[in-house]
């Protein structure tokens, strides 16, 4: 939602440079969506995945909130990991679809998907929210996004904390 918005408003890039942005990180997140499988398949489990791809997701957001405005070209980096590493979510509802009985993986897996939508909806309107008030009160720009940035992390951390204790596999 922000690699645009944060290219221009924090590193100056123009309309052009903004999209070719966009377009880098949308091609990570296609790379990341496929290669999430086979390395499902190479590591032995979705779990594990998931945990070495929050935990790098992890790395990116906070290193975005702490240099994201010292270097476009360094920023620029760190947008292309979180689309590829930040693309879990299938490999999360494959771990998640392993816990639901089979009367109820439709009902399941539709609530799965509703709240990760639905998650991602409100996330884009708070953070909306968020970047309008601070900037209406006078915040820069780098700040703001360092912020935005900072508060992103915290929110994947406190629910990546919350998956730590989802076991790898149903218990019988």
């Amino acid at each position: 939602l922000w690699v645009a918005s944060f290219f221009g408003s924090v590193h100056g890039f123009d309309a052009v440079e903004r999209g070719h942005a966009a377009l880098l990180m949308a091609t990570c997140m296609s790379l990341g969506a496929l290669a999430y499988g086979p390395l499902e398949q190479k590591f032995g489990g979705a779990k594990r995945v998931i945990v070495a791809g929050c935990s790098i997701t992890l790395g990116v957001l906070f290193a975005l909130y702490v240099f994201g405005t010292t270097s476009a070209d360094f920023s620029l980096a760190l947008y292309a990991l979180l689309g590829f590493f930040g693309m879990s979510y299938a490999i999360l509802l494959a771990h998640a679809r392993m816990f639901f009985p089979a009367h109820l993986l439709g009902r399941g897996v539709t609530t799965m998907n509703f709240l990760s939508i639905g998650g991602a909806g409100l996330l884009q309107f708070a953070s909306g929210a968020f970047v309008e008030q601070r900037l209406t009160a006078g915040m820069g720009s780098a700040q703001v996004y360092s912020e935005l940035h900072g508060l992103i992390g915290l929110l994947l951390l406190a629910s990546f904390l919350l998956y730590l204790k989802v076991p790898a596999r149903p218990q019988k």
